[in-house]
């Protein structure tokens, strides 16, 4: 009996259809077809199939983890993550290490990242930034090196930021102020210092820039 083989592949854009000799048919990925080296004549048995059926898994993975990637970067686990959701689990592993090796994933590009808009922001203390790294399973490591952009200075100016914009909201009350900044995970040093800020009047005459920037 002659064995199955490929009898015609069309391309249907986004997608290809492979027509196989006993009339049957195999909706594949572009990239699937591209990696197997498949064409018209190639012989398909039932090992061949599971073959191209696993690439075939690999490639709508990846195509996943590139639209997820799409909108903002993410950590390694966040696209693991998000293809285990979308019952790709059994190849989560290999398409990320493949991401990894092809610059789409750096858990330290992605951390340094991170830190940065959380500091253009000026909303979170140092702490905060710290914990969202570590949701994120960024690698300790790692996470400490992009940390090191937090220093006092930039941490002090979001505390002054942030107790500016609590008196005018909630009025000038020390305590409350400063409970609010310990709230929001400031270290003692800094809550000390805008606790002195406060006391002094200096707080109040900080300028629009400085309490915007």
């Amino acid at each position: 009996m002659e064995s199955r083989k490929v009898a015609a592949i069309v391309d249907t854009g986004q997608t290809v259809r492979v027509h196989l000799s006993d009339g049957s048919e195999l909706t594949l990925d572009v990239e699937t077809v591209v990696r197997v080296a498949l064409q018209v004549g190639t012989p398909v048995d039932a090992v061949k199939e599971a073959e191209l059926m696993a690439e075939e898994r690999m490639a709508r993975a990846y195509r996943r983890a590139l639209f997820f990637l799409s909108y903002r970067p993410r950590s390694t686990w966040e696209v693991r993550m998000d293809l285990r959701h979308h019952g790709w689990d059994d190849v989560a592993g290999a398409v990320t290490e493949r991401l990894i090796r092809e610059g789409y994933l750096n858990d330290a590009d992605f951390a340094r990242m991170w830190v940065r808009e959380r500091l253009r922001e000026g909303k979170r203390s140092r702490r905060h930034i710290a914990y969202e790294l570590m949701e994120k399973r960024i690698p300790s490591e790692l996470a400490e090196v992009a940390l090191r952009e937090v220093n006092t200075e930039a941490e002090l100016r979001t505390a002054l930021r942030l107790a500016r914009r609590y008196i005018k909201g909630k009025g000038r009350d020390l305590t409350r102020t400063l409970r609010y900044l310990a709230q929001r995970g400031f270290s003692r040093d800094v809550i000390e210092t805008v606790g002195r800020e406060l006391r002094t009047g200096k707080l109040a005459s900080l300028g629009d820039d400085e309490a915007h920037n």
